[in-house]
């Protein structure tokens, strides 16, 4: 159809137009990029010319930044040398010989392999033993990796500062001093950070497991490691209680238990819509959606077939509209069916979800002595 192809022809001129622009700006960005890192570049030299070396470094890292040619690594692994950075400057070089690839001058690399292997004898190296797997290491509080490091943790000569932190375990800090060419080992076992659950009980001496096994009886205190833990309690005059508990690391949690699972005083826990009236809301929402969208192609058929009732007979554009028409009438019919069956599996699970809260015990609150206190 004639009107069909036009607006094909149109949305295709709007497209190229915009690929167009997104490649021209680009061009003109990296084209920007290529100039302030030239720029930088020649700061750089210059600042080198008058052994100016931190202000050489930070002109070739900026200019790295904006065109990451691998020969700027070697200049910025010279400065590095120059201000005594020897780890630095060791990581530098290793990149340079990596990017390289292929193209390196011989000279370079020659150039470059001796300078890693005499700084190598001016640094030292730790040896973190003990430590847990994926623990990150901070050294004068940068980050420089996780465990395990194969070649240990390179370090210039001097005092530093070694922090030791790892998800589920106390962090360490301690200071070591690091001469040319030595190896400091440094035991990094890490304590694990514990918590505690407290069971009470309206009836004494019900029994009590945690995750499975029996701990003992009413009122129960334990120490226990981060997470989610089941607490089942059990006696003669009790119905049986069973939950699963979030401790976090350090808390302090107290399980008040009643003999029915009564509510006690205390705020309750709001723990937020559950999966059925999300789904639930999620689909009504769509079906209010799919309605309007009938809703839409309805007013439209009716405007479309006014328009073919005043076309003249036989013509092109009657034909047109008249096809537009039948496209309007089956949206409409998808539309408003889709709509009634959102609506009505959206209302089911409503309803399913308010019976299953009817029927679930309460949870709350209450203070307890350095930690949450929950109440079932």
């Amino acid at each position: 159809m004639k009107r069909s192809s036009d607006t094909s022809r149109l949305y295709a001129v709007i497209g190229l137009t915009l690929l167009s622009a997104i490649v021209t700006f680009a061009h003109a960005s990296r084209a920007d990029n290529r100039d302030q890192a030239k720029a930088h570049f020649k700061e750089g030299m210059a600042a080198i010319k008058g052994e100016n070396y931190p202000a050489a470094l930070t002109a070739f890292e900026k200019s790295y930044k904006l065109a990451p040619k691998a020969a700027l690594l070697f200049n910025i692994a010279m400065c590095e040398k120059a201000l005594y950075r020897y780890v630095d400057s060791i990581t530098s070089f290793r990149r340079f010989l990596v990017e390289s690839g292929d193209k390196i001058k011989p000279e370079l690399e020659a150039q470059s392999q001796q300078a890693v292997q005499e700084m190598m004898t001016l640094i030292g190296t730790l040896k973190l033993m003990d430590a847990p797997d994926d623990a990150e290491v901070f050294v004068d509080g940068k980050s420089i990796g996780k465990t395990p490091f194969k070649e240990g943790v390179l370090l210039d000569p001097g005092q530093h500062s070694v922090r030791v932190e790892a998800n589920g375990f106390k962090p360490m800090t301690t200071d070591v001093t690091v001469a040319s060419g030595a190896e400091i080992p440094l035991r990094a076992k890490l304590a694990k950070v514990t918590a505690w659950i407290r069971v009470e009980c309206s009836t004494e001496g019900a029994a009590v497991k945690l995750d499975g096994e029996a701990v003992g009886a009413c009122p129960f205190e334990g120490e226990v490691e981060p997470g989610m833990h089941e607490v089942v309690v059990a006696g003669p005059d009790m119905e049986r209680f069973d939950r699963r508990v979030d401790v976090k690391p350090g808390d302090s949690v107290t399980v008040s238990v009643g003999t029915g699972g009564a509510q006690e005083e205390g705020p309750e826990i709001d723990s937020g819509p559950s999966g059925l009236k999300i789904a639930g809301i999620v689909a009504t929402a769509l079906g209010v959606g799919a309605a309007g969208m009938g809703v839409a192609f309805n007013v439209k058929g009716i405007k479309d077939q006014e328009k073919a009732n005043e076309a003249p007979a036989d013509s092109t554009e009657r034909s047109e509209l008249n096809d537009d028409i039948k496209m309007d009438k089956t949206m409409m019919i998808v539309g408003y069916a889709a709509a009634g069956a959102l609506v009505v599996t959206g209302v089911v699970l409503l309803v399913i979800d308010s019976k299953k809260g009817d029927e679930s015990e309460t949870v709350a609150v209450r203070p307890a002595l350095g930690g949450l206190a929950i109440t079932f």
